[in-house]
């Protein structure tokens, strides 16, 4: 064999040579084939340690019917079954919950109400208006005029195009309004409660949106403010009696009477919208019923409170007040005489509501803010209201007492009393709470899968922990990649 050929022979062999024993970062091949070898098991214990977490997870799943849908010593028939009944149950589960969740978001209640029956019940405050605000006789003349002119029976005979009533501006309508009013003590000539006479402390007088009203509250005394025997001879009963030379104009000079409302001591009221109508020469009856409401906040109900600025107590009547006062004061510059007196301004007269009444009707406002929410506890009073005509007996009897007095043309009597000594609570409940609505989506869940509540965290538990070994096996698989790219840059 010639030189070159045999040079050629030894060239293969030394790149053979190389090539059997070339090393990866000075790495002997067969020490490269023991890390291959190792990192292959490695893989592959990965592997088959996720295959049979798997296949344990299958196997002890809290949902009943999985391990069958992954049976292989089964025929596909009865996989295929019990798939289609996991699924069925599994999509009603969800139906049933969504269906319970919506309905919890509606916040339902309910309302428990009960009857009580005490020996005692505590008597509300009654107060009574008159119609008439203005008494005559404590008017001058000139006083007289100016409430001529400031009031007429209908809005139509009003003509101020003539009128300089800037001439009265000098007048305070809030201590008119108290000083020229009916004399409720003066004019009361019967008064007996609990079958006994009327204390005179019980009473007080407070301006209110019918002028000076008069109001009975023995809420102060300990012993007098509760009703102890039922019925008419148990409650409150008094009398006024009026004069037609006491008529005067007024705001409400085309009705004759008194009004009515039974409140509990301290309620912010409102006469026109809540009173009863007592005409002249009868006698009244009105039966109370005490009712007590417990109401729920947002999000199951509607009741709450705001800070308000010129009532100290939160109350529905005292917010729609203010609201009102919002939209008063700064168009008017004036305040109602049965507002708060820390509202610094004038009372208004009507010549100054009747130049601000267009401004209001032109839309010059808006009821901003004004949200009044029910309060959340509340004592309330119904009223049951009969009345009779006053017998000519009575009114001679009460003519032999006060010479000339007819009680059936001038005088009325009101009797205010508990018909039964009980009361009504009405409280406002949740209907379905969050601990029903985990009960009934568990209950969906066992009757129609057999799961729980653990079941859905075994579930969860095996997501994580097959993400986590997911996560690990690719990190693993990503750096032998980067491994075998380096080498072969090598």
């Amino acid at each position: 064999m010639d030189n070159d050929n045999l040079e050629i022979i030894d060239l293969e062999r030394s790149i053979s040579f190389v090539s059997d024993n070339k090393s990866w970062l000075g790495v002997p091949k067969n020490m490269k084939d023991s890390k291959q070898r190792k990192q292959e098991s490695t893989e592959e214990y990965r592997n088959m340690k996720q295959i049979l977490y798997a296949q344990w997870f299958v196997d002890n799943f809290g949902v009943q019917g999985v391990r069958y849908i992954f049976m292989r010593d089964t025929t596909w028939c009865r996989r295929m079954l019990w798939l289609i009944l996991i699924l069925a149950g599994g999509s009603y589960c969800c139906y049933v919950t969504l269906n319970n969740i919506n309905y919890y978001l509606t916040y339902p209640t309910t309302t428990k109400t009960s009857r009580h029956f005490h020996r005692k019940v505590e008597f509300p405050a009654v107060t009574i208006c008159k119609y008439n605000i203005f008494q005559r006789t404590k008017m001058t003349d000139e006083e007289n005029a100016m409430i001529e002119e400031m009031y007429q029976p209908y809005d139509l005979f009003k003509n101020y195009t003539h009128t300089n009533y800037s001439k009265y501006d000098h007048v305070d309508m809030g201590e008119f309004v108290v000083n020229k009013s009916y004399d409720y003590f003066s004019q009361m000539g019967l008064c007996s409660y609990q079958s006994g006479y009327c204390n005179m402390s019980h009473f007080y007088t407070k301006i209110r949106d019918i002028g000076v009203c008069f109001t009975f509250d023995p809420s102060k005394d300990p012993v007098r403010k509760y009703q102890m025997f039922p019925g008419r001879e148990g409650g409150l009963m008094f009398g006024f009696g009026t004069n037609e030379s006491d008529w005067a104009h007024g705001p409400f000079m085309n009705q004759e009477g008194f009004v009515v409302v039974v409140h509990d001591p301290g309620e912010q009221i409102v006469m026109v919208e809540n009173g009863k109508n007592i005409p002249i020469g009868s006698t009244v009856s009105i039966s109370v019923t005490r009712s007590t409401h417990s109401l729920l906040p947002y999000p199951h109900g509607e009741c709450g409170e705001k800070k308000l600025m010129y009532y100290s107590t939160y109350s529905q009547a005292a917010c729609q007040q203010e609201c009102r006062a919002k939209v008063v004061l700064p168009l008017c510059g004036c305040r109602f005489e049965y507002w708060p007196e820390n509202i610094t301004v004038p009372v208004c007269s009507q010549f100054m509501i009747d130049a601000c009444v267009p401004k209001i009707l032109n839309g010059a406002y808006e009821f901003d803010g004004c949200d009044c929410p029910p309060e959340c506890h509340r004592i309330k009073y119904d009223m049951e209201v009969t009345s009779a005509r006053m017998t000519h007996g009575t009114t001679d009897f009460i003519k032999n007492f006060v010479a000339g007095f007819d009680m059936r043309k001038h005088g009325v009597e009101i009797r205010v009393f508990y018909p039964s000594l009980a009361y009504t609570t009405q409280i406002e409940e949740a209907s379905y709470s969050i601990e029903k609505l985990l009960c009934d989506i568990g209950g969906a869940g066992g009757l129609f899968l057999g799961a729980s509540f653990v079941s859905l965290f075994e579930l969860l538990d095996f997501m994580v922990y097959s993400l986590w070994l997911s996560s690990i096996q690719l990190w693993f698989k990503r750096r032998k990649n980067k491994v075998k790219d380096l080498r072969m840059n090598v």
